[in-house]
C-alpha cells in the first residue's frame, strides 16, 4: 500500500536573543561597523607611535629605517623623518600621536552615536511590538489580566534587553577586535613573553573565578529570601515566646533563622577574605615572573628588546586585557538578555494564537446584553467576577457602582469585548460577544473615559470614525449639546485647531465634553462612559450629563461608572457589586431604602462635605 507523503517540518524558530540580533542587523549599519573597526584598530597605531618616542628619546634620534620595537616588529620611517633633527622628529611623532588621538576619537563619536541609534531602534520595535500585541491578545485575555505582565515587560524586561544589547554591540566587535589587534602586536614584540603573559593572566582570572564561585556554591545552599521571611516570622512571634517564657531574652537557635542568616554572613566574609589576598598575591608572583622574563630578554648579549620593546609589550597587552575584559563582561550579561527577550518575544507571539476564526456583525443592538453566570479571573487566577448575571437593555442608563474599582474595571471590559470568562457567557442578542466581528465592536460599542480619550489631529479627526468625516452642522450641534462649543471655537483654528493626546491647552472638562460630541455624532449602540470626579459648586458637566441621557432615549445603552449623585439619581437602573459579586439592583432611590452597603457608598463618595473632610485630615 502506498504511504502517505509526510508534511514538511516548520524549521525550528530562532531563539530570541538571535531574533533581535537579526531584526537589527542590515547593511543600514555598515558604517557602524566601519567605525567600531576604526576605533579598534587605532589603538595599535597610537600604541605603535608612543614605541617610536621611546625609541627616539632612548636613543637621542632615529636614524634608521625600519625601527625594531621587538624580535618580529619594525616599523618604516620616512627618509624625510631621518634627515630632520632629534626634536624635529619628536615634534613630528608627537604630531601623528594627536593626529591618530583625534581620528580614534572621532571614531568613537561615530561609533557610540550609532550605537545608540541602533539600541533606540531596537527599543522602539520592541515596544510597539508589545503594544500592538496587547492589542491583539486583549480580546482574548482582558486588559487586567494582562496588566501585570506588561508592567514587568515595560519596567523590567524591555530595560534589561536594551541595556544587554548596547552592552554587547559595545564588545562585539569593537572589543574583540581591539583585544585580537593588541594580542598580535604583543606576540610580534616577543612570542615567548606575550604567550606567557596571556597563559598567567588567564591563571589569575580562573583563580578568581573559582574562589568566587567557591563560596557562591556554599552560600548557594541556603535560600536567603526564605530564612529573611523566617526571620520576620520569628520577630514577629518573638513577643508571645517571651510572655510564654516569662522573660524578655530574645531566643534563637543555632538551627533558628538568624543563625542560619549569620552563618550565611560568615561564609560570604569568609569568601571576601580569601579572595582578594589570594588574588592580590598571584598577581604579584605573575608580575615577578614576567620582570624576570623581560629583564633577561634585555640584559642577554645582543637583545632585541629594550625598553621601547618593553612599554610597546605592555601597552600592547594593557589594551588586550582592556578588550577582554569588556568581552567578558558582556557574554556575562548574556542570560539576562537572553531571559528578557525570550520573555518579550513570548508575548508577542500569543498575538498569532490569540487570533479567531471568522466572526460575524449586528445592525445595532435590539434586544440586550446578557451576563450568564460570568466567573472572570485576573492573571494570578484571582476571582475579579465571580457568578455574576444581569442584563443590560438599550435605551437605557445604568450605572455601576461597587467597593472594589478592579471588579467595575472588569466588567466594563467584558462589556468591550475584552477577555474570556472562565465560566458563563456575555451574550450580545443572543449572540456570545467573541463572535462579532472586532470592527462591529469597534463601530457600535464606544467608550468615554474621563479625559477623552484624544489623539494627535485636529479637532474634527478627534470626531471622526474610520473613514467618515462628519460635516460642520454635526460637529457644531454635537459639541454644543456637549456644552464645550465655544471653549472649542475659541482655539486658535476652531474645529480644525491641531491638539494632541495631552494638550494642556483643554481640560479635562473640555476633553470629556469632546468625547460625549463623539458619541453624539455617532450615535453607537453601547456608549460605556467613566465619568470625571465632580468638581464642587461646579455646572460646567451638566449638559454632558443630559447629554447622555439623550443618547439613551434615542436607542443606546449607556453604562456609566458614576461619579455624582446626581447621575445616580437620573440614571434608570443602578447596578451594585460588594467585590465581584452582584449586591443588588434598582433605582437610586429603592437602593436607599433597602441596601445598607449602597447607602454606605453614597455617604463615603458622595458626600457634599467629603472634601472638606479630606482637607482637615
Amino acid at each position: 500500500m502506498s504511504v502517505p507523503p509526510s508534511s514538511p517540518t516548520a524549521p525550528p524558530a530562532a531563539s530570541p536573543l538571535k531574533r533581535v540580533l537579526q531584526e537589527t542587523s542590515g547593511a543600514a549599519w555598515w558604517g557602524w561597523y566601519v567605525a567600531a573597526a576604526a576605533a579598534a584598530l587605532l589603538v595599535p597605531a597610537v600604541i605603535l607611535v608612543c614605541g617610536l618616542i621611546a625609541q627616539l628619546l632612548a636613543e637621542g634620534g632615529l636614524r634608521a629605517s625600519p625601527v625594531p620595537l621587538g624580535r618580529m616588529l619594525t616599523v618604516p620611517i620616512p627618509e624625510s623623518l631621518l634627515r630632520q633633527k632629534p626634536l624635529d622628529q619628536l615634534l613630528w611623532l608627537v604630531a601623528a600621536g594627536l593626529f591618530l588621538a583625534l581620528l580614534h576619537t572621532l571614531a568613537l563619536f561615530f561609533f557610540y552615536r550609532g550605537l545608540y541609534a541602533r539600541s533606540r531602534c531596537v527599543s522602539r520595535m520592541l515596544h510597539e511590538r508589545v503594544l500592538g500585541t496587547s492589542i491583539q491578545v486583549a480580546a482574548a485575555e482582558g486588559i487586567s489580566a494582562q496588566r501585570s505582565r506588561t508592567r514587568l515587560l515595560i519596567d523590567e524586561q524591555l530595560p534589561m534587553v536594551h541595556q544587554g544589547l548596547i552592552g554587547w554591540w559595545r564588545a562585539m566587535p569593537r572589543s574583540v577586535l581591539l583585544a585580537l589587534s593588541c594580542i598580535l602586536l604583543a606576540l610580534a614584540v616577543d612570542v615567548w613573553l606575550a604567550t606567557l603573559a596571556i597563559i598567567s593572566g588567564l591563571i589569575v582570572w580562573r583563580l578568581y573565578r573559582w574562589l568566587e564561585h567557591l563560596g557562591d556554591r556554599r552560600a548557594s545552599t541556603f535560600d536567603l529570601p526564605t530564612l529573611r521571611r523566617r526571620l520576620v516570622e520569628a520577630v514577629q512571634t518573638a513577643p508571645l515566646i517571651a510572655r510564654v517564657r516569662g522573660d524578655e531574652t530574645p531566643v534563637d537557635e543555632s538551627g533558628g533563622p538568624l543563625g542560619r542568616l549569620m552563618e550565611v554572613g560568615q561564609m560570604r566574609d569568609h569568601q571576601r577574605a580569601r579572595l582578594i589576598p589570594a588574588v592580590t598575591l598571584a598577581s604579584g608572583l605573575v608580575v615577578a615572573l614576567l620582570t624576570l622574563a623581560l629583564g633577561g630578554a634585555m640584559l642577554e648579549e645582543e637583545a632585541a628588546l629594550g625598553l621601547p620593546s618593553a612599554l610597546v609589550l605592555a601597552l600592547s597587552l594593557g589594551g588586550a586585557v582592556t578588550g577582554a575584559v569588556r568581552v567578558i563582561r558582556s557574554l556575562g550579561q548574556l542570560p539576562a538578555l537572553r531571559e528578557s527577550a525570550e520573555a518579550v518575544y513570548l508575548f508577542s507571539d500569543r498575538a498569532r494564537e490569540s487570533r479567531t476564526a471568522e466572526r460575524m456583525g449586528l445592525a445595532g443592538l435590539r434586544h440586550a446584553i446578557e451576563l450568564s453566570n460570568v466567573t472572570l479571573p485576573d492573571g494570578s487566577g484571582r476571582p475579579l467576577l465571580s457568578g455574576l448575571s444581569l442584563r443590560l437593555e438599550p435605551g437605557s442608563v445604568v450605572a455601576v457602582l461597587g467597593t472594589e474599582p478592579v471588579a467595575v474595571g472588569a466588567l466594563v471590559e467584558l462589556l468591550l469585548g475584552f477577555g474570556q470568562p472562565k465560566t458563563g457567557r456575555v451574550t450580545v442578542d443572543d449572540i456570545a460577544i467573541h463572535d462579532l466581528h472586532e470592527r462591529w465592536l469597534s463601530k457600535q460599542v464606544l467608550w468615554i473615559g474621563r479625559s477623552g480619550p484624544l489623539w494627535s489631529g485636529t479637532i474634527t479627526d478627534n470626531l471622526s470614525f474610520a473613514s467618515t468625516t462628519p460635516d460642520s452642522g454635526q460637529i457644531s450641534d454635537a459639541t454644543r449639546r456637549a456644552g464645550v462649543y465655544d471653549r472649542l471655537q475659541s482655539m486658535g483654528d476652531g474645529f480644525s485647531t491641531l491638539i494632541t493626546a495631552d494638550d494642556g491647552r483643554l481640560d479635562d472638562s473640555t476633553r470629556y465634553g469632546l468625547a460625549i460630541a463623539r458619541a453624539l455624532i455617532r450615535k453607537p449602540a453601547v456608549v460605556i462612559v467613566q465619568e470625571p470626579p465632580a468638581v464642587p459648586g461646579s455646572l460646567s458637566d451638566e449638559p454632558a450629563i443630559d447629554a447622555l441621557c439623550e443618547l439613551a432615549r434615542s436607542g443606546s445603552l449607556v453604562v456609566i461608572l458614576p461619579q455624582r449623585q446626581r447621575t445616580l439619581r437620573m440614571a434608570d437602573r443602578v447596578v451594585l457589586l460588594n467585590g465581584g459579586r452582584l449586591a443588588g439592583e434598582g433605582r437610586h432611590e429603592e437602593l436607599l431604602a433597602s441596601s445598607d452597603l449602597y447607602r454606605h457608598l453614597n455617604y463615603v463618595l458622595f458626600n457634599p462635605y467629603r472634601h472638606l473632610r479630606n482637607a482637615n485630615g
